[in-house]
């Protein structure tokens, strides 16, 4: 074999493998943020709602958290799943896709965008 097609095939295979080996780590960090932000919705704490945000996350008002955290609480402490739905890129932000199954039986699908290693939006329907 050609030597030259040996070696850019191990390169092509190394920044490969680096690449699902971020991918990893960034749905890792994003699976715990995510779970924070429901159990914090599940217990109703605000502090841990919004810790993990940007600047402008941070500016929530606990009015609307406890709107959010109100309707949903009973849901999620009767039991539920979180599960990785997919991910899209968003206006330089990663936006992934979450389902909360709930053991009720509803599904609820849960959006949050992440941007430089903060939480910028997490979004539900109007339900």
């Amino acid at each position: 074999m050609n030597l030259k097609f040996i070696r850019s095939s191990l390169i092509a295979t190394a920044l490969f493998a680096a690449g699902l080996t971020a991918s990893a780590a960034d749905n890792k960090a994003h699976e715990a943020l995510s779970t924070k932000m429901v159990s914090a919705l599940e217990t109703g704490t605000f502090e841990n709602f919004i810790a993990d945000g940007d600047a402008g996350w941070q500016k929530l008002q606990k009015s609307q958290f406890d709107g959010m955290s109100g309707m949903l609480s009973p849901r999620l402490k009767a039991g539920y799943t979180l599960s990785y739905l997919g991910e899209l890129k968003l206006r330089g932000a990663q936006l992934t896709l979450w389902r909360i199954a709930f053991k009720t039986g509803d599904d609820l699908l849960v959006t949050m965008a992440v941007k430089d290693g903060k939480v910028s939006s997490f979004g539900l329907p109007r339900i």
